[in-house]
């Protein structure tokens, strides 16, 4: 999906866990396809962005200004720890939550790629 972006409806509140009714930009980087073959959700409401991994860069992301940025743990073009270190790399110093399920030990990812990128506020979550 090069440099297209695809709006779906999300509950960004659900996703972001606010509950104050603030607006909650959303990226979600991956494939499209694969993202709905792993089973992730696609929940209904507010707004959210589908980038590739190829597709984010500083001007991609200083347009959309998420709020918060989603992937899962492993996909098939890169995983969470390229990811994080490219957002740490462009400035992103938000929020970013990967997705996974049945990781012996995610604590470990979350250490390294703390150490790595600091500036990110970085957790991996469970579907």
């Amino acid at each position: 999906m090069s440099r297209e972006l695809l709006n779906l409806g999300v509950n960004a509140e659900a996703w972001s866990g606010s509950d104050q009714g603030s607006v909650t930009r959303i990226v979600a980087v991956g494939d499209l396809q694969e993202w709905e073959e792993k089973g992730h959700p696609l929940p209904d409401g507010g707004g959210i962005s589908f980038l590739s991994f190829h597709d984010i860069n500083e001007a991609t992301l200083g347009e959309l200004s998420p709020s918060i940025v989603y992937s899962p743990v492993l996909a098939r073009d890169f995983d969470c720890i390229e990811l994080a270190v490219l957002l740490h790399n462009i400035g992103f110093s938000g929020t970013y939550r990967a997705i996974g399920e049945g990781l012996p030990k995610p604590q470990l990812i979350e250490r390294e790629v703390l150490q790595i990128c600091p500036r990110l506020e970085f957790e991996i979550v469970a579907t």
